[in-house]
């Protein structure tokens, strides 16, 4: 069991250094953004609280390039240019 347990975190180690990490967790903010967003049209309450502190936080931790650049291309390669 032990060995199992060193493999699975032996091997997903590099999944929480801080730009995967970060990638990752801007992928789910990405996509609980969307379902606000589908909240908001169905006329439905929603807070964004929770959101809006993790995505300060993340920016005064150092990492708004990296959400910027990752929120860009996800509306650029899902969503389509936004000038067209």
């Amino acid at each position: 069991m032990f060995f199992l347990i060193f493999y699975v975190i032996f091997n997903f180690s590099e999944l929480f250094y801080p730009k995967s990490y970060i990638t990752l967790v801007t992928g789910d903010i990405l996509c609980i953004l969307h379902g606000i967003h589908t909240s908001i049209q169905a006329s439905k309450d929603v807070s964004l609280e929770f959101i809006s502190r993790l995505i300060g936080k993340l920016c005064i931790a150092g990492y708004s390039g990296r959400l910027q650049i990752i929120m860009v291309y996800y509306n650029w390669f899902f969503l389509g240019p936004s000038w067209s």
